[in-house]
């Protein structure tokens, strides 16, 4: 991961309050909370937060794949290893996608190749926390797609706007 461009940090407002339970938006309510996170530390601190509240919260993250591997080819289990999008340093945190069960197209909409030639991939994941069966913390990933500059700044540009 020493090959990352210099780029400013995106610098998020604080989150928003949960929305009212008769919210305007279908199939919107106050049991899930969706956080938009563009710095890994900041998603790890949020889904610690959710754990230790027993809140429901899904995380969006924006961030690099620093490692991939498939648990075995039947198993439809994949293992990721995420970094931060502006630096190559600590922390790191790893996550498992399950897609055993899912429909093909999503499986395909999911499948995030890693280049053995780049050093890492920039994605989107969705996912919550939890603890690993060794008490680390992980990601339970829902979905995970490339992702790049273009998408973290619009992205960034509605969560500043919204919050």
């Amino acid at each position: 991961m020493s090959t990352i461009p210099k780029r400013r940090a995106i610098v998020r407002q604080s989150f928003p309050r949960a929305i009212s339970d008769r919210s305007p938006i279908a199939g919107a309510s106050r049991a899930i909370v969706l956080r938009t996170c563009f710095r890994l530390g900041e998603a790890i601190n949020v889904g610690h937060q959710a754990v230790r509240t027993n809140s429901n919260v899904m995380i969006e993250l924006y961030a690099r794949i620093a490692s991939s591997w498939d648990e075995e080819p039947a198993s439809g289990k994949q293992h990721f290893v995420f970094g931060d999008l502006y630096h190559g340093k600590a922390p790191q945190l790893e996550g498992t996608f399950e897609r055993r069960g899912q429909a093909t197209f999503w499986g395909k909409d999911c499948n995030v190749s890693l280049d053995p030639d780049a050093s890492c991939t920039m994605c989107r994941v969705i996912g919550r926390m939890k603890r690993d069966t060794e008490q680390k913390w992980c990601l339970e990933i829902s979905g995970v797609w490339g992702a790049s500059w273009g998408d973290v700044n619009w992205a960034a540009g509605i969560v500043n706007t919204l919050a």
